[in-house]
């Protein structure tokens, strides 16, 4: 059994180390958002100088919050909530188990912020349920006392006194949600091109140690929508799941809505045009049976002739343009067996043919590979829960307070008497209030003819 008295657990469970540690980790955060992470050597070198950079990089304080010191930092600081607990709980869950049934009479009758009735009534035992009808909102516990006394006690929210170390536990369950995340999980990124799937994905940082998925991530379709300058809007991609040769999810993802499966996420994060590559998407339809279609997606070079036996058609990009941002319109040429027909088409402008019985419809726009960030973080949902518990600690520490109510019932050689004492860990106003409603509800019981002192 540890010594709760050595001088290292003295040192681990005092507030002086605690605000310590917090102070440290409070700096450095602070400092590793002022300076920017996971940049190169000559960024920083450019930025503030080549001493100073190198200086930042041996220190590590250029990849902070996965440097060992900083981890250090945060397992100190669970190390002292941890042993800080481990000294006062036990203190404080004793005094919630405290049976406050058996203070001392003496100890109430003398309590300077007391108040005491008087009554010309002499002490009656029956008296004492005309007492509890008139509290019994509260709750009284069983009255006590020998012969001529007896005491009746209200007491509400004892387990409140634990609020702090809940705060506590929430913080130990936080750092031990973003340690497990920071050991088994994983921000990673991957580049999926359009019409090709993708079992791996590349860690961040130095190194890009490949990481293997064990499913599929396909891409369907990426698509760009631009505001009227050219910027950017929004983009989007198409994305299947396929685990085990079969298709097991499919999504739409956008910025704000990623796709998730078997604890990894995949976030859109950038785009990347690929260069003389363009996405051609063709309809097949017979007019005679409109049921009967064939759909089909290629990907081609301009000026590289691509034939198709399932469609009996041949396709050539002659020409591409510039509109801005890097495609359409093109020039299209599509040859069915010895008759050739070019067509000019806008990016994504879907284009009908019609030869003889068969209409074609044609989409054209540049090929891209859609940038994906990949994190993994098994330890989010106990980061999850340690909020929570956190907020719920908070809440229980400033707004709920353990209060004790004792009401003395005495025999007095001129009839009886009786005192309302109260104690509480905090909130000494709502205590006031309860008291005075105590005192008002009994000053109301006219068997009683109780009367201020």
């Amino acid at each position: 059994m540890l010594n709760k008295n050595t001088p290292l657990i003295k040192i681990f469970s005092s507030v002086d180390f605690a605000l310590f540690i917090i102070s440290a980790i409070t700096i450095t955060s602070i400092a590793g958002t002022i300076i920017q992470q996971g940049e190169s050597l000559q960024f920083y070198a450019q930025r503030y100088g080549g001493r100073p950079a190198i200086i930042l990089e041996l220190l590590d304080i250029t990849n902070m919050y996965s440097s060992y010191w900083f981890q250090g930092l945060l397992i100190l600081f669970f190390l002292n909530l941890l042993v800080c607990t481990w000294v006062r709980l036990p203190g404080v869950l004793a005094i919630i188990r405290k049976d406050n049934l058996s203070v001392s009479t003496t100890r109430i009758a003398k309590d300077p912020e007391s108040e005491v009735l008087t009554s010309k009534v002499p002490y009656d035992v029956l008296n004492l349920s005309i007492i509890s009808a008139a509290l019994a909102p509260l709750s009284l516990k069983n009255p006590k006392g020998p012969g001529q006394e007896a005491i009746l006690l209200h007491e509400r929210g004892a387990w409140s006194r634990v609020g702090a170390y809940l705060v506590h536990a929430s913080i130990l369950l936080i750092i031990v949600g973003a340690l497990i995340g920071k050991y088994w999980g994983y921000d990673a990124f991957v580049m999926v091109t359009e019409g090709t799937a993708e079992s791996s994905v590349h860690e961040r940082g130095e190194g890009h140690k490949e990481i293997l998925l064990d499913f599929e991530v396909f891409c369907h379709i990426f698509k760009t929508d631009y505001y009227p300058n050219g910027m950017p809007k929004e983009y989007r991609s198409d994305l299947t799941v396929i685990e085990s040769g079969k298709k097991v999810l499919d999504k739409t993802i956008t910025v704000n809505d990623p796709l998730k499966y078997k604890g990894v996420t995949f976030f859109q994060s950038s785009y990347q045009p690929i260069e003389n590559e363009y996405k051609l998407v063709v309809t097949k339809t017979d007019s005679s049976d409109m049921n009967k279609s064939i759909n089909k997606t290629f990907y081609l070079n301009p000026l590289s002739e691509y034939k198709s036996e399932d469609l009996g058609v041949s396709f050539k990009i002659l020409a591409t343009a510039s509109d801005g941002h890097g495609h359409g319109p093109y020039k299209l040429q599509i040859t069915d067996g010895d008759s050739s027909l070019a067509k000019v088409m806008n990016d994504h402008e879907a284009v009908s043919i019609k030869r003889d019985n068969v209409v074609y419809t044609l989409s054209l726009a540049q090929r891209f590979a859609t940038g994906l960030k990949v994190v993994k973080d098994p330890g989010v949902w106990i980061v999850y829960i340690g909020c929570s518990l956190m907020l719920f600690g908070l809440y229980v520490s400033f707004f709920m307070s353990h209060v004790r109510v004792w009401i003395l019932y005495q025999q007095e050689e001129d009839g009886s008497k009786i005192t309302v004492c109260g104690k509480t860990n905090k909130n000494n106003m709502k205590l006031e209030q309860l008291r005075e409603k105590i005192v008002t509800a009994l000053l109301h019981e006219e068997k009683l003819a109780l009367r201020r002192a």
